[in-house]
């Protein structure tokens, strides 16, 4: 259990150390992959939804701290994000990489749009306009670059599962 908290204490650092210093640097029209919603996924399938709801409720915190006047959004779209995929993985088989990330896409979509409906004030027009330009982007970029980021630390740490306390 020490270990595995140890894990999820670099993991948290390590993702928004990402966010400040290298997400703008692999930015594609300003879009950058969300490595919070992969977590909260990630952690979901691994631990089950208390820990991922757990996991978003504080990561989100964390990430919205430097945007005080939308604070809690990213805690509210993550733990809903926790909570689908909790109830979503019960019924897909998710030993299929392409389908566990085209989950994932499914899900980070769900939890930007979210975001985006509560950041345009529910104005339909607003809200289509941040969901075409910053939502989908975001869903897309995540579902595609997180799985290769898996593969390549599988690679560096010679592990199987990351976030597993037996390992």
């Amino acid at each position: 259990m020490v270990l595995f908290l140890v894990r999820l204490l670099l993991t948290t650092w390590a993702i928004l150390a990402f966010r400040l210093v290298l997400g703008p640097k692999i930015a594609i029209a300003g879009v950058q992959p969300d490595l919070g919603a992969a977590f909260v996924f990630l952690l979901t399938l691994a631990r089950g939804p208390t820990y991922g709801i757990i996991g978003g409720l504080v990561l989100g915190l964390l990430v919205d701290v430097d945007h005080p006047d939308a604070l809690g959004l990213s805690s509210l779209a993550w733990c809903t994000l926790a909570y689908v995929t909790a109830r979503a993985s019960n019924a897909v088989d998710l030993g299929d990489r392409i389908l566990a990330a085209g989950m994932l896409t499914v899900v980070v979509l769900l939890a930007e749009s979210i975001r985006a409906l509560a950041l345009s004030g529910f104005q339909p027009a607003t809200f289509l306009s941040i969901w075409v330009r910053w939502s989908l982007p975001t869903a897309v970029y995540t579902g595609i670059a997180v799985p290769i980021l898996i593969a390549c630390l599988r690679g560096v740490l010679g592990t199987r599962r990351w976030l597993d306390a037996g390992s």
